[in-house]
């Protein structure tokens, strides 16, 4: 058996993944737990399961039988890697299905008493929800992981873009964010070869691909079948519509000398050494793309480089990604970093304002300047003792002998008035030290003076034995 990294993550998990959907409702549990036996005797340590399996809701049936599994003992649990899903309906009430925090928590409890363990090594989203922001997502995700619940966190059913804004968001919360995507993948089936393949490159999420014999189409579907998925009234549809498809397909087997179903599962498998990712985490810097080894010629009977030559849909670009979000103006931020991300609008025009309040915050720092240097050099009056001062001429003698004169000490005297020049001595601008002070305030309303707005006093304060 051979062992691979499951996307940039640390852990390894065999190449073939079990899946367990026809636990229960078309696998007893006898035969579900030699099944489980038997993989594990082969080599395969990654079992993959679903709340949802077993199609009685709430029940989580097949999870319930692998839990018993578990519960046998003799080292089954340490030696799997369990994956399991959430977002499918589990009751009727309208917070049982989705992704919201609420769900996610209440979903992750309930499947880790159904499968009877501690922890969930890879915990997977089975649908995208438009209709819950990935803050609260990443969110519920983080304090599962804090609190010893689940490890990993992956996908299904995602299109590249969401690959890309997950990662993106998850990268701005120091998150280790997805690690794998699960998506359909065969040979009839290649859409994510368009966008979802090269996302999971860039990003380091690893693949694994479901369904990989299309239902049994590829195992020999065209071999008349009674019982089994292959009897089934809508597969018996597929094969009619694919029958030019799958007799090549069978001729392909026949010249390599391989059963349908092990040469399509071969074929359907992650090329090896096509497109290689550089599995630094996308958050380092741009992604570099290599071949692990030169295509050599199809030789007959060689199914190892005839997968690499097989006819691959045609696409104008795959590797440039759009974000689409609803413009948070932190998220399109963050987005502006990210090779191969569009800025939208709203970040154009969050920048275009900032500019101009710049802008204007300016022109009134130069205006109050240019206003403070045209009236430098300009007197003050005062009015003191019943007399008008200039600022530039009063004599700081007298202004000291007459705050030491007994009248000024006592606060029977007011110590000034203040007013621009020529202009009368208002009797609310007066002041009165308190009784007993030994320090005189002289108050100069300068803002008419200056032409300055809003009005402003300048205080001066003097000791009586200032010189």
């Amino acid at each position: 058996m051979q062992y691979v990294h499951l996307g940039r993550s640390g852990v390894k998990v065999s190449r073939l993944c079990l899946g367990t959907m026809n636990f229960g409702p078309e696998t007893s549990e006898a035969d579900s737990f030699a099944i489980m036996d038997r993989a594990l005797e082969l080599g395969l340590n990654f079992f993959d399961t679903a709340n949802v399996y077993g199609w009685k809701v709430g029940e989580g049936w097949t999870e319930q039988i692998v839990g018993r599994w578990f519960a046998q003992g003799g080292g089954r649990r340490e030696k799997v890697v369990l994956a399991t899903k959430v977002f499918g309906r589990m009751g009727e009430w309208p917070n049982q299905s989705r992704l919201s925090a609420l769900h996610i928590k209440r979903a992750c409890e309930a499947s880790l008493r159904r499968l009877q363990t501690d922890c969930i090594d890879l915990y997977q989203m089975h649908h995208v929800d438009r209709e819950t922001p990935w803050e609260e997502i990443w969110q519920a995700m983080e304090q599962l992981v804090q609190e010893g619940k689940i490890l990993y966190v992956g996908s299904s059913n995602f299109a590249g873009w969401h690959l890309a804004q997950a990662q993106e968001l998850a990268r701005s919360r120091h998150f280790l964010g997805l690690v794998s995507e699960q998506s359909l993948y065969n040979l009839n089936e290649r859409t994510i070869e368009l966008e979802v393949i090269p996302a999971c490159e860039a990003y380091g999420i690893g693949l694994i691909p479901w369904s990989p014999l299309a239902r049994g189409l590829l195992a020999g579907a065209l071999a008349p079948a009674k019982v089994g998925r292959r009897a089934d009234e809508d597969l018996k549809k597929e094969i009619e519509k694919y029958r030019p498809k799958l007799e090549a397909y069978d001729a392909l087997c026949t010249r390599t000398r391989r059963a349908p179903g092990r040469c399509g599962a071969r074929l359907a498998a992650a090329p090896e050494g096509r497109h290689v990712a550089d599995y630094r985490t996308a958050h380092d810097g741009a992604i570099e793309r290599h071949d692990a080894r030169p295509e050599s010629h199809v030789e007959p009977g060689n199914t190892e480089t005839a997968r690499r030559h097989l006819p691959r849909p045609r696409r104008a670009c795959t590797r440039s990604l759009r974000l689409v979000t609803t413009a948070q103006p932190a998220m399109s931020c963050r987005t502006s970093r990210c090779p191969g991300l569009l800025l939208d609008r709203a970040l154009h025009a969050r920048r275009r304002r900032m500019r101009r309040s710049v802008a204007r915050e300016a022109r009134e720092v130069r205006d109050r300047r240019d206003r403070r240097d045209a009236t430098r050099g300009q007197s003050i009056w005062f009015v003191l003792d019943g007399l008008v001062h200039s600022s530039s001429s009063l004599d700081c003698a007298h202004l000291a002998d007459h705050c030491s004169s007994p009248s000024f000490l006592e606060g029977e005297e007011p110590i000034s008035r203040c007013a621009s020049a020529g202009d009368s001595v208002p009797p609310s601008h007066s002041l009165f030290p308190e009784r007993g002070s030994s320090t005189g305030v002289i108050h100069l309303l300068a803002d008419q003076f200056l032409g300055l707005q809003p009005v402003f006093h300048v205080v001066l304060r003097l000791s009586p034995r200032c010189s």
